[in-house]
């Protein structure tokens, strides 16, 4: 069969779409699913309850509780909450009421807690002067977080219906990169509100802890926990903060940028509101959510013209506060830590700082003409234009086989225009893009640079050179490609060019007997070196042809 190698004009790869699997329950235990201690007259006992999800989806679950009772007093009444393995007790939690929840007499929610790994129920004790009248514990498995992680992926201004222009001042701090809500939530289960309120011109930005854990292999999943918990516990319209930062640095999109968020007592109106997760009761928050903090903070501040040392009044609760707040500041709470809070002076003076010594230059240039210029079995080199005069260094990121699997493989000092990838193996498809770096703050990706690199040799069981013939190589323009081996199915057939780049995206022979003979045309190209690439099975060879 002939195939006209030029009714193609790119190489096209397909991404699977898979979506992170999520579990939700509600138990509800009433007023005559508690017994009496016979000890103490104030407390009452649960049986044990068995936990759901005997198969969980993710690396923790998430718990909240929400009790009624009408003259409950915290402090004075208690609810401990234990988490049992084979009826043994692991972990007792004192409950307390959550900080950022309007608490409505007779209804109190509880902070956000996690399940203890390998407990398989849960008890109540109450040690109360009224009786409880019910109680109900909610459940949430967030699932793994399957794609990912992508700094500075920026969901669409579409996923925000009725979002207005964007009236930012001219001051050039750069927005840290963050994870949008398709970042820390990619199946979409995490909608945003679909009628905000705005918050055009904020005087106040108030600093939150989530009083929860301090330790996750998975933070994007703790987001989403604190997403299901504020609307599915709390009935609210969104996650309550405008933005998150997790103890790495990383920071997480939350309602956004300009958004009326739920955070504030209630008083919630020219504020935006960010929160450091983790409890900061007994230990400070690391120094890279600190780092990101201020870099957060310089951006906000500067682009909404807000002093970060000064004090002003808040309009929605009349009271004269430091413009870069703590939760306390106007609530009655902890919120955000005691051993937090004492940190928030060095927090402004680290954004005046960062406004002062870095917010008067411009946003980094991208590099440009990302090019590859060598390629051999072993070793790929790479050339690009540095349009940048203020990068601290420069970050190359490579995937391998396909483009969707980036990471960063090597930094470089600042001006660099050219690395030498010596890591590379042979007959394999490498992409490359860089980036400028300053700080915590990063350029956009230049264009992605694709190379093939050569076999060292064709050792294939059913491709190897003695099984496969091109002729006439050197060719003119017709090449037949004559296969005798005894696979039979279909064979994958693609074209690259010296540099690398997929000229002919891959298509398929089937191959119905020992010998089979494919013919090509290759009179539509240059003079030059070209590889052709066969796939059959599990099988791979590389072969090289020369064009005149």
């Amino acid at each position: 069969m002939k195939i006209a190698l030029m009714a193609f004009v790119a190489c096209m790869f397909l991404l699977g779409n898979v979506k992170a699997q999520t579990q939700r329950e509600v138990i509800t235990i009433n007023a005559n699913d508690f017994y009496t201690s016979p000890k103490h007259q104030n407390k009452w006992i649960t049986k044990n309850i068995s936990l759901p999800f005997e198969k969980k989806m993710g690396a923790f679950v998430a718990v909240s509780v929400v009790w009624y009772a009408d003259d409950w007093v915290e402090g004075r009444d208690f609810l401990l909450l234990y988490f049992n393995q084979n009826d043994m007790p692991t972990r007792r939690v004192n409950l307390q009421t959550d900080g950022h929840t309007e608490q409505v007499k007779g209804k109190h929610v509880s902070e956000l807690i996690f399940q203890v790994k390998d407990a398989n129920s849960i008890s109540f004790h109450t040690y109360s002067r009224s009786r409880l009248n019910s109680l109900e514990i909610h459940f949430f498995d967030p699932g793994p977080t399957l794609k990912p992680e992508t700094l500075n992926l920026k969901p669409p201004i579409s996923q925000f219906p009725n979002f207005p222009i964007s009236t930012r001042s001219v001051c050039t701090c750069p927005q840290p990169p963050f994870q949008g809500r398709l970042d820390w939530c990619p199946d979409g289960t995490c909608p945003p509100d679909p009628t905000p309120e705005f918050v055009p011109d904020p005087t106040h930005v108030i600093i939150h802890h989530t009083a929860g854990t301090n330790v996750s292999s998975d933070w994007a999943a703790v987001v989403r926990s604190i997403w299901d918990f504020h609307v599915n516990t709390n009935g609210w319209d969104d996650v309550g903060y405008n933005w998150l930062v997790d103890p790495n640095g990383v920071l997480y999109e939350g309602r956004g940028d300009g958004r009326l968020g739920a955070h504030f007592c209630a008083q919630n109106g020219k504020t935006t509101g960010i929160c450091v997760m983790g409890d900061f009761t007994s230990i400070q928050p690391q120094a890279a959510a600190l780092n990101t903090l201020a870099e957060f903070l310089a951006w906000e501040t500067c682009d909404e013209n807000i002093d970060p040392l000064g004090t002003s009044l808040h309009s929605g609760s009349g009271l004269t506060l430091m413009n870069i707040s703590g939760h306390r500041d106007g609530c009655s709470t902890s919120c955000p830590g005691d051993l937090f809070y004492p940190l928030l002076p060095n927090v402004r003076q680290a954004t005046q700082e960062n406004i002062e010594t870095g917010c008067d230059s411009e946003p980094l240039a991208t590099p440009t003409v990302l090019a590859i210029t060598f390629v051999s079995y072993n070793k790929i080199s790479l050339s690009w234009q540095d349009n940048s005069a203020s990068e601290t260094a420069y970050v190359i990121e490579r995937s391998d086989n396909t483009d969707d699997n980036f990471g960063p493989i090597i930094q470089l000092p600042p001006n660099a225009t050219a690395f030498s990838d010596n890591s590379v193996s042979p007959g394999i498809t490498y992409f490359y893009r860089v980036r400028a770096k300053q700080s915590n703050a990063f350029s956009d990706y230049s264009n992605v640079a694709v190379a093939v690199t050569a076999p060292s040799s064709s050792n294939s069981r059913l491709l190897n050179g003695g099984m496969v013939l091109i002729s006439p190589n050197p060719t003119s323009g017709q090449v037949t490609l004559s296969i005798e081996n005894q696979w039979v199915g279909n064979a994958s057939v693609a074209v690259f060019d010296a540099m690398g780049r997929c000229i002919i995206p891959p298509f398929y022979e089937v191959k119905q007997s020992e010998k089979q003979a494919i013919q090509l045309d290759l009179s539509s190209f240059p003079p030059g070196i070209f590889w052709v690439k066969i796939i059959q099975g599990k099988e791979m060879g590389m072969y090289k042809v020369v064009k005149r």
